[in-house]
């Protein structure tokens, strides 16, 4: 072989090179733009996640006062229950009492009436303030999954 053929392969060689190497920069090039693209979703996941965690937070506060207003409301109602029990006890103590006079008996079952009847209309509005607070409760939920993505959890 001679000079000029051995220069004519290394240039159709040093040719392959180029070819080569400008595919492995066109490879490089891609791959760096598709972890590009994969960062710029994983940051968007991570402020999803975020806002998430912030929502949740957010539902487990509210889930927590509405636990604390289940128990005062169970107090409310067991106090209901006492007062009427107590006006039940009244009410037969003062039938076998036939002294008492029927003005004091009227008098005092209309105020443990009337106080039953507040504490009644009192446990109707927590009630109606509870169901209030899962609706939101259930539409941030809804809001928040659908937002992203999700389907909502079983009711």
């Amino acid at each position: 072989m001679n000079t000029g053929q051995r220069l004519d392969r290394f240039e159709d060689e040093l040719a392959d090179v180029k070819q080569l190497l400008g595919s492995a920069a066109r490879y490089a090039d891609s791959a760096n733009r598709g972890l590009d693209r994969l960062t710029v979703k994983i940051d968007d996941l991570t402020v999803k996640v975020d806002s998430l965690t912030v929502a949740q937070t957010y539902t487990q506060t509210q889930l927590d006062q509405l636990s604390s207003r289940v128990s005062d409301l169970t107090v409310a109602a067991s106090r209901t229950q006492t007062q009427l029990d107590q006006l039940t006890q009244i009410a037969s103590r003062l039938d076998r009492d036939a002294s008492a006079s029927a003005a004091d008996f009227a008098h005092r079952i209309v105020e443990l009436w009337e106080e039953a009847e507040r504490d009644r209309a009192k446990a109707d509005e927590d009630r109606a303030l509870i169901t209030g607070l899962q609706t939101e409760n259930r539409r941030i939920l809804d809001y928040l999954i659908n937002r992203n993505g999700g389907s909502s959890p079983p009711n």
